[in-house]
């Protein structure tokens, strides 16, 4: 390979250090590697934007941003395609020819991967015939879901792919110039207007990355695809590798071989389910990605958590790390027993504290009642009994201090009794 590859991301400010921090681990294990790097800009700070051109400049790459708005008004307001978490971002893959119009090859990468390797020999593929290359990946990552849970709209759309493979465009290699020849672009859109509409009652459907599968089954005979080895764009690792095989067996698409070199020797790691900015999630590659967060010039690049409370962490991260499906499901069942076991406990708990509040409030009333302390406004001298009868009324309060005291005093303080 020696011509100069493209390489495009594409961010908003928010995802601007998790896109950086992809960069500078792409371009630290790439340095020998000749490619020109671009980034469509949704909304990058000025500051976001000098660190990235600094960092590509350090390794002696070229960096070019481009805007995002002239696309972003086609799509929204002609095409009237819906958002896809909460941004139309996502449909820059569909619409590559709009923004790069002199460019033959170029490979798109999502912010959320970590490139832990060289990607020469992905560069190197031949996809001169195809329209692009992509890995296979299961859209549905439990074999219980394909077996035991109700239809849903996921599911659904994962058994059209079952045996012809699915593909995740995290690492997205496209021929632009195949791309253009078939007008890859209006196929696409021709399976938005057959599946749009059922797509949008499931928010779990990646929309954009749907169609351009929908529109590569349509033409399984003309060699739209190319298959990207799965070390390229990773995806399983969130996932314990028992548990994901069992996923992949339902699917059929790749065999256990390149299976395990996938989720064991990775060269591209793709965050796409449990995102890198949360901490506290289950990864094995989790040591990788903050040793680069730490080189980059992003080091305190999104410190957020997942899980808010024990049971959250507890049922999020030690439950999805089990080893097999069957554990998994026997820890959750145990885990739900607990805790409406918990939940029965805490209202027995609040019946009784009830409970106890109105035996107290009856209690005080009746001693209130019985005593009549505050009613009472002079008690005249000498008699004897409504002092003793006054001072037990007090006792029973706990007012001791004035159950105790000498009557003289207490009077004299208290009713005014000697002054003149």
């Amino acid at each position: 390979m020696k011509d100069v590859v493209d390489i495009c991301y594409y961010s908003s400010d928010f995802y601007a250090p998790y896109t950086g921090i992809s960069m500078y681990s792409l371009c630290k294990n790439n340095e020998d590697v000749p490619f020109r790097l671009h980034c469509i800009d949704t909304g990058i700070s000025l500051c976001n934007k000098e660190k990235m051109l600094d960092m590509a400049k350090s390794f002696g790459k070229e960096l070019i941003f481009h805007d995002f708005s002239k696309l972003e008004a086609y799509i929204r307001d002609e095409l009237k395609l819906p958002e896809c978490s909460g941004s139309y971002a996502t449909y820059i893959k569909v619409f590559p020819e709009r923004i790069f119009t002199d460019i033959d090859k170029i490979l798109f990468m999502d912010g959320d991967t970590i490139i832990n390797g060289s990607i020469r020999p992905l560069l190197d593929m031949n996809i001169e015939e195809y329209v692009f290359a992509a890995a296979k990946v299961s859209l549905i990552t439990e074999k219980h879901v394909y077996t035991d849970m109700p239809r849903s709209v996921r599911l659904e759309y994962a058994l059209k792919f079952s045996g012809e493979g699915y593909y995740n465009i995290g690492v997205f290699y496209a021929n632009l110039r195949r791309w253009k020849e078939v007008d890859f672009g209006n196929q696409i859109m021709r399976m938005r207007k057959e599946h749009i509409d059922h797509m949008q009652t499931a928010a779990d459907v990646p929309i954009d990355e749907m169609l351009i599968n929908l529109a590569a089954l349509a033409h399984l005979d003309d060699n739209y695809v190319c298959q990207m080895p799965g070390i390229f764009n990773c995806t399983v690792h969130n996932i314990p590798h028992y548990r994901a095989w069992k996923a992949n067996k339902c699917c059929g698409y790749i065999s256990r071989a390149e299976f395990d070199e996938t989720y064991y020797r990775p060269v591209i790691i793709h965050f796409c389910i449990f995102k890198p900015w949360y901490t506290d999630t289950f990864s094995p590659y989790r040591r990788i990605l903050n040793r680069y967060i730490n080189q980059s010039p992003w080091p305190d690049a999104f410190k957020q958590t997942m899980y808010n409370s024990p049971a959250e962490k507890f049922f999020g991260k030690y439950v999805y790390s089990m080893p097999s499906e069957s554990l998994m499901m026997f820890t959750i069942q145990c885990g739900h027993f607990a805790l409406r076991r918990h939940a029965q406990w805490l209202r027995l708990k609040a019946g009784i504290s009830a409970k106890k509040e109105q035996r107290s409030e009856r209690s005080a009333a009746a001693a209130r009642a019985k005593a009549s302390v505050d009613s009472v406004k002079a008690i005249p001298e000498g008699h004897l009994t409504q002092a003793l009868r006054r001072r037990k009324a007090l006792a029973r309060n706990g007012r001791w201090r004035e159950a105790l005291a000498f009557p003289y005093k207490y009077l004299a303080e208290k009713f005014g009794y000697g002054k003149k």
